[in-house]
């Protein structure tokens, strides 16, 4: 549609007022950091909506760190799709802190924020550790490693010593997670019964590894 932050506000104070909205994708519009903070104050207070995709929309950081605001207090967001917005290390820190505070979100689509990384990663893993029970995590082409592939793995068996189901879908494709950071994972998701489902195509050296990935 070729939406800008303007129309981005727009679609915002729909959000206000359109109790019965379920659904609203904003992808591949250039809305930028300015439009999504003006879709996160809405976001915040929203009891309907249940879907939110603002892929490829420029969010950066910026973005990203204000949609984590919003769902510290959100109650009604279940997925939220943001790949391909130049997040890195601070916005995946930020959005990790949220679902340690969130308890509805179930998937997360992170992927082709390349800037991410081993360290984006190792938040990740430690909201999950710390109780962030999301059902699906997708972390396609972010530019994760061994290292973070390795605390993506620890994140798993801690979920297994948990009342919580824990992960069910991992998205890792298309990194340059390597043989040792693959064996750990896939010890991991063989401690518990191979879960998550862990899509791993497109990694460095990966098939020199045995592993349960899809």
């Amino acid at each position: 549609n070729g939406l800008g932050p303007a129309g981005a506000r727009e679609r915002a104070r729909v959000m206000k007022h359109a109790r019965a909205l379920a659904h609203l994708s904003l992808s591949r519009n250039p809305i930028g950091a300015e439009g999504v903070r003006a879709i996160a104050a809405e976001l915040a207070p929203n009891d309907s909506l249940r879907v939110l995709d603002v892929g490829s929309c420029g969010a950066g950081c910026e973005g990203a760190a204000a949609l984590a605001a919003a769902l510290c207090q959100n109650a009604s967001l279940v997925t939220l799709a943001m790949p391909d917005n130049d997040v890195g290390e601070s916005g995946a820190r930020a959005l990790s802190d949220a679902l340690e505070a969130n308890r509805t979100l179930a998937s997360l689509e992170f992927a082709s924020n390349k800037a991410v990384g081993d360290a984006g990663a190792r938040h990740y893993a430690r909201a999950l550790r710390n109780g962030a029970a999301r059902a699906s995590l997708s972390l396609e082409a972010c530019d994760i490693g061994c290292d973070g592939a390795g605390a993506l793995a620890d994140a798993v068996v801690a979920q297994a010593a948990t009342r919580d189901a824990g992960l069910t879908s991992l998205d890792l494709a298309a990194n340059r997670i390597g043989v040792k950071g693959a064996a750990r994972l896939a010890g991991a998701i063989q401690s518990r019964g191979g879960v998550p489902a862990c899509r791993m195509q497109y990694n460095t050296t990966i098939r020199a590894c045995r592993a349960p990935f899809s």
